[in-house]
């Protein structure tokens, strides 16, 4: 496979830039793969997947268009790939042509199932395929015989190449069974996102991340069809699977844009789907007081409808904005003690010790630094009891930062690294963004300066790589810091 950024002098490493590069010196003397064209060589390929005809029919359009315009108009469909070449048998002259002749050998089942295929994206189980198409092993053995899907051993999935899926989709459009196979694609991958959601909280956290992640374009896909469709009911079911999955793997910028798109096409809707989209990953651009506004009317319907866990959502929110935007810690006590609260009638540990930890910080500022430790403890102690690895190693940071207040900064160091570590092997990015502040920190004021000043400046671009506003700005502050204390005030005001 073509990587998506390669030098020119590597470019002979790869068959596919190869082959299009000779096709493209037939049509065209004198090409000559450059820096300049090679982004869109290599997207033209990737495009294609390799496939050795659909990369010389791009090269063949070099006569009239630009690399960069080949590229454009191959993901508008696959009729572009055609060309009037008289060395070519006829049936070789257009993919469409080739997919055709593949088509009618093939028996009416496995045209249905292979139609059906159109719907997939990124691969697909064995358990999907039969579930969704109603397909069984001779059928899915004969699709494979006639490469028309790959099976690959090693991580027991299947792949269309996306030609043939297009081609398929075109075949879907036409058929009576679009609608059905939409949905029966919708409910089994928002019902995969629920069930490896729930272990997003607890023993099986590290597999459920990889799960989803294997099957994320389906899963989008399936949320946007959801979405189109006005399926409110399988839209509501994986909110908060999908929040936890894009928050436990740094893609917070991409959950915000995900879900305010939601939200702009749900607007309207009385159901209680669009008051939940509404307080979940609000824009950084989005204002504070808005943002408040929303959650307060949101927490009022919660408790209109007498929906507990809905509430201590809000309740909590609602604190965390007076506890880190208007750095009021005291309405950010009374509104996490209020959350708590239902989170323990609940029993929902996974989010009471996440608000005891926070509920913790917040006492910190008040100089109660007792009272924290007391809730930090708690806090961890509940993570290690239903496995949630994560978030023990995000309250771990919060002891280090208790532990380093009390003096002991040895014990500090230790259990941000500790953290630090859980962070890594998971990829945890948010995590040890955080982290690595903490531990730059109690460095710096360890006596190691320049290394805790480097792992602050570190975080920080990690931070803007995943679009980590608050983290951002506080290393900013820890930066100021470090430069207030060194005498270069200069250099503190500037950040």
């Amino acid at each position: 496979m073509v990587p998506d950024s390669i030098l020119v002098e590597q470019a002979e490493r790869y068959d596919a830039i190869q082959l299009f590069s000779y096709a493209a010196q037939q049509t065209q003397a004198g090409f000559q793969i450059q820096q300049s064209n090679l982004p869109a060589i290599i997207d033209t390929c990737q495009l294609v997947q390799g496939m050795p005809l659909a990369i010389i029919l791009s090269a063949s359009w070099l006569t009239m268009l630009t690399v960069e315009e080949i590229s454009s108009e191959i993901k508008n469909g696959i009729d572009f790939l055609s060309v009037e070449m008289t060395d070519l048998p006829q049936r070789q002259r257009s993919i469409r042509a080739v997919f055709d002749h593949s088509w009618d050998l093939l028996t009416e089942l496995e045209q249905s199932v292979f139609q059906q295929l159109a719907v997939f994206r990124g691969g697909f189980t064995r358990h999907a395929i039969q579930t969704i198409t109603d397909t069984n092993l001779h059928l899915l053995m004969s699709l494979t015989n006639k490469s028309l899907i790959q099976h690959d051993k090693s991580t027991r999935r299947y792949y269309i190449h996306e030609l043939l899926r297009q081609y398929a989709e075109d075949r879907l459009l036409v058929s009576d069974n679009m609608y059905n196979t939409h949905h029966r694609h919708a409910t089994y991958y928002l019902n995969y996102l629920v069930t490896h959601g729930a272990h997003l909280k607890g023993k099986q956290q590290l597999n459920a991340l990889q799960l989803i992640e294997e099957d994320y374009d389906n899963i989008k896909v399936a949320w946007q069809w959801s979405i189109d469709h006005e399926q409110l009911d399988m839209v509501e079911s994986g909110i908060e699977s999908l929040m936890l999955y894009y928050q436990l793997s740094s893609r917070v910028q991409e959950g915000q844009n995900i879900f305010e798109a939601t939200r702009a096409k749900l607007q309207g809707h009385t159901t209680t789907v669009y008051p939940r989209l509404l307080v979940r990953f609000n824009l950084t651009t989005d204002d504070a007081d808005v943002i408040l506004l929303r959650l307060e009317s949101a927490l009022e319907k919660a408790i209109s409808r007498a929906d507990q866990k809905e509430s201590a959502y809000c309740f909590v929110k609602i604190a965390e904005l007076h506890h880190h935007h208007y750095l009021n810690p005291k309405d950010a006590i009374h509104h996490y003690e209020s959350g708590i609260q239902l989170y323990r009638e609940l029993d929902e540990r996974y989010y009471l010790a996440d608000a005891l930890s926070k509920l913790g910080e917040a006492y910190r500022l008040l100089g109660n630094v007792e009272k924290n430790q007391v809730l930090v403890q708690e806090s961890y102690r509940i993570q290690l009891e239903i496995d949630d690895e994560l978030g023990a190693s995000q309250t771990m940071r919060a002891l280090g930062m208790a532990t380093f207040l009390a003096g002991d900064y040895a014990r500090s160091l230790k259990y941000c690294e500790d953290a630090l570590d859980i962070q890594k092997r998971a990829n945890f990015i948010a995590g040890q963004v955080n982290n690595g502040i903490y531990v730059g920190i109690v460095k710096y004021f360890n006596g190691q300066v320049q290394e805790g000043k480097q792992l602050v400046e570190e975080s920080f671009y990690m931070a803007e790589d995943i679009g980590l506003k608050s983290a951002m700005g506080w290393a900013l502050a820890s930066l100021s810091t470090f430069a207030s204390v060194a005498g270069d005030y200069e250099l503190a005001e500037s950040l």
